[in-house]
């Protein structure tokens, strides 16, 4: 969610990739997912659907 990086993926898609390195809940996700698009400022990740979906 870096300034100027665009979303590749969708919400669902982070979720997988990140699964692969770590184990937590779909809600936990949700929660960091939240405070990362707020914390960033990066609203437009909010949108449900990546450049490659």
């Amino acid at each position: 969610m870096s300034e100027g990086k665009p979303k590749l993926h969708t919400k669902d898609g982070y979720r997988d990739l990140a699964r692969q390195e770590f184990s937590f809940s779909t809600a936990a996700f949700n929660d960091a997912w939240i405070w990362a698009v707020e914390d960033t400022g990066r609203q437009d990740w909010y949108e449900s659907r990546g450049r490659d979906a």
